[in-house]
């Protein structure tokens, strides 16, 4: 099992607690119950959607550097203890994104508005930890929940990503956004997911 965050080389994780500690800065976003949460994405084509469309973006006078990390990896492993210890911060599990009525992407405060659910402490010791798997998990239920909208076959397409390499993850990504396009004001009123084996949108609710 593979998910995936965004992750900068340099950041404020990194010039707080030093080079040699091996952090980087994640990229996170607002759940309205639980405040600030670090990306987690079910499928590397979601997340590479998001890098490509925050590496356009000027931050800070700087331009965006994200690029994506598995949850394994060390340093994300790290930074994620850090952003716990600092901000008592919990990751949220993205399946998918924000659409409007026109069934475009939905950019709220310079990004996209992504469907998430936060993972519970149990989750997170498991995922980033040496915990077992909690029943229930964040993930199980995750694709539960999608299956009852009409995409029980996610989880399969997003099994099928981990064979690729990352330059095919970023075309897929290009040719998702393509045929969706977004909207830079406006509300959502639904869920979408890209389907990498259909090679189209899906609208499930």
């Amino acid at each position: 099992m593979s998910l995936y965050v965004l992750a900068e080389k340099t950041g404020f994780l990194a010039s707080m607690f030093g080079q040699s500690a091996g952090l980087v800065e994640l990229h996170t976003i607002q759940h309205p119950r639980v405040g600030e949460c670090i990306a987690l994405f079910l499928s590397p084509v979601d997340a590479a959607i998001c890098v490509q469309y925050l590496n356009r973006q000027p931050h800070e006078g700087r331009k965006n550097d994200y690029e994506i990390r598995i949850h394994s990896d060390p340093t994300v492993t790290a930074s994620v203890r850090a952003l716990g210890a600092m901000k008592q911060m919990y990751a949220s599990l993205v399946c998918g994104f924000a659409t409007c009525a026109k069934g475009k992407l939905v950019v709220v405060g310079g990004v996209f508005s992504l469907a998430h659910t936060p993972l519970l402490a149990t989750d997170m010791n498991w995922i980033f930890g040496n915990a077992s798997k909690p029943q229930p998990d964040v993930i199980t239920s995750t694709y539960a929940s999608l299956a009852h909208y009409g995409a029980a076959d996610h989880a399969e397409d997003i099994d099928k990503l981990d064979l690729l390499e990352p330059v095919a993850i970023h075309k897929i990504a290009e040719i998702a956004l393509a045929q969706i396009g977004a909207m830079t004001s406006g509300q959502s009123d639904g869920l979408s997911i890209y389907s990498p084996i259909r090679q189209a949108w899906r609208r499930l609710a």
